[in-house]
């Protein structure tokens, strides 16, 4: 799977982040790998029968809280 852009990243992570705030390249990457694998968790649970039809975000969540008890 194709990671996101470091630019990308890195200008999300400065919206959050105070004016003067500086990012090390380690922590770009680190959310880089995290978002990445978080789309493809979303998307593989996307793959499976729908609870409801369109696809939803909430359906997904649930759908992990119940599988967990």
């Amino acid at each position: 799977m194709a990671d996101l852009p470091i630019a990308n990243i890195s200008r999300i992570m400065k919206n959050a982040l105070p004016e003067n705030a500086k990012i090390a390249k380690d922590a770009k990457e680190c959310v880089q790998e995290c978002v990445t694998e978080f789309i493809a968790f979303i998307t593989s649970e996307g793959t499976h029968p729908p609870l409801h039809s369109p696809f939803l975000c909430e359906c997904i969540l649930w759908r992990e809280i119940v599988d967990r008890n």
